[in-house]
């Protein structure tokens, strides 16, 4: 798990709120009286001026923030038959490390150019 270091120089283990699941409103799924509210990663780095400012201007920075890649696309894949196919967490968990240790000893570094129809 990851962590922000404190002005101790000691690292703040970041934990998950306690949710309320018998909440009836989403907002009620977490009390943030109790919690203690954080700054959000993405904008830990801007001062409070830069904020404002972005706020006046109603226009914020466009962030470049992958939402995924084609390797966790790979994942998902490798996911799903994996629990199609195996029985069980242990069966299926073995399928995965076996599927991953094959593409390590017999990469492909195969381009859309090498496939190139004439």
């Amino acid at each position: 798990m990851q962590g922000k270091e404190n002005s101790q120089g000691r690292c703040n283990f970041l934990q998950c709120p306690s949710l309320n699941l018998g909440a009836n409103d989403y907002m009620d799924l977490i009390n943030f009286k109790e919690e203690d509210i954080t700054e959000p990663p993405i904008t830990a780095h801007l001062s409070n001026e830069e904020l404002m400012a972005y706020v006046q201007r109603e226009k914020f920075p466009q962030l470049e923030i992958p939402c995924h890649s084609q390797n966790i696309d790979r994942v998902v894949a490798d996911m799903t038959i994996a629990a199609q196919t195996r029985v069980g967490h242990m069966k299926s968990h073995e399928n995965l490390v076996m599927t991953f240790q094959s593409r390590e000893q017999v990469p492909t570094n195969a381009r859309k150019t090498d496939f190139k129809m004439t």
